[in-house]
């Protein structure tokens, strides 16, 4: 499935410059200097696998989700954490097809390049989806704080909804844990909300 992707909006997201220059450098070389040797497997699948600075706005200009001509709904995901004791977290939230593939990224949430491997899980996903190019396309924020609320408005296209299509939330915070599919969602015309696993309190998704 083509697709275009961008977030409208995002609770208070900041430093976006920083981390599309940071992650335009993201290659395999600067993730493996932090790796433990446990890591060096997974981040091998990393080679090709590179990122462009895209220019586009960021908060402004929603972009559909889903084929191109496709009838799109405004979509609310809200992602809040839990309060915790330790740094803010790096997020990834993406969606899958149902057949459990990678499909799309909604946003990533995190400023500094060398802790985007953290989030294996959304790497794997996109490694496994034979990617070799990430479009950045406006989706990327500060990480996020104990406590605090990511909220992502995008357009999905109505072939996504009640069809088996989830949205993954992952979130990883330095010197803390790991938790790919922290929380995850189906997308429906019905309101959502899941519980999270590790740092993510709740996930709700409504339209």
């Amino acid at each position: 499935m083509s697709a275009r992707r961008q977030v409208k909006s995002v609770t208070g997201c900041n430093g976006t410059g920083e981390l599309r220059r940071e992650v335009a450098k993201l290659t395999k070389r600067q993730l493996e200097k932090r790796r433990r040797p446990a890591d060096l497997a997974l981040h091998a699948a990393l080679k090709g696998l590179q990122t462009q600075k895209i220019i586009a706005s960021l908060l402004l200009c929603p972009a559909l989700v889903g084929p191109a001509g496709a009838v799109a709904k405004d979509v609310t995901i809200p992602t809040t954490l839990d309060n915790y004791s330790g740094r803010d977290a790096y997020l990834a939230v993406y969606v899958t097809k149902p057949d459990g593939s990678y499909d799309s990224t909604l946003w990533v949430a995190g400023s500094k390049q060398r802790y985007l491997g953290d989030l294996r899980g959304w790497i794997s996903a996109m490694t496994a989806a034979g990617m070799t190019t990430l479009n950045l396309d406006g989706i990327t924020g500060a990480s996020i704080g104990s406590g605090q609320t990511l909220t992502i408005h995008s357009n999905l296209a109505d072939t996504l909804i009640d069809a088996g299509y989830t949205i993954h939330v992952e979130s990883a915070v330095e010197q803390g844990g790991e938790y790919p599919d922290d929380a995850v969602a189906p997308i429906t015309s019905a309101p959502q909300q899941v519980s999270g696993k590790g740092y993510v309190a709740t996930l709700s998704v409504s339209m």
